[in-house]
């Protein structure tokens, strides 16, 4: 009696099936990849916006001297003005759709001609009470949009979906 004797290991053609499987796989992942990383700048630069919200309230009631957050649109810069601040130092990401409302609910955004008129440039004022008259931060891209509530009665920023316009 001979003993059959059987080879392990893949067939030529099992391995090209598999080959095949997976770079259909993974030309399906970029595209998923991208949306994740446009809400990650998302989130991102609304935090980084938000804290700088806070910043400049942080700074009118340190130095007890209204303190200003400054979005200059043209220039895709940001920043605190007054006691405490002084350079737009944040940067905007080109892809970024920004509107910024104020308390007199003056609105500039990006390509807007009210923007235009304005110089691109808006601010929202803290007091040494840490109050601000308020406004609203609106930031949107491919991913979503979020907006930046500056509260009109305590300076105090939150951070919510926005729900009027979404992508």
């Amino acid at each position: 009696m001979t003993a059959r004797r059987t080879q392990a290991g893949f067939t030529l053609l099992e391995l090209l099936v598999v080959l095949a499987i997976a770079g259909t796989l993974m030309s399906l992942v970029p595209p998923a990849a991208g949306r994740a990383g446009d809400g990650a700048r998302l989130r991102g630069a609304v935090q980084a916006l938000a804290g700088s919200l806070a910043l400049a309230r942080s700074a009118a009631v340190m130095s007890n001297a209204d303190a200003v957050f400054v979005l200059d649109l043209a220039n895709r810069r940001y920043g605190v003005s007054g006691p405490g601040g002084g350079a737009l130092d944040g940067r905007l990401d080109a892809d970024l759709r920004i509107a910024l409302t104020t308390d007199a609910r003056d609105t500039i955004q990006d390509g807007d001609r009210a923007g235009d008129r304005a110089g691109g440039r808006g601010a929202i004022r803290f007091h040494p009470d840490g109050g601000s008259p308020g406004g609203e931060v609106r930031v949107a891209n491919r991913a979503g949009a979020m907006v930046i509530r500056v509260d009109w009665l305590t300076g105090r920023t939150r951070i919510l979906p926005d729900t009027d316009r979404a992508g």
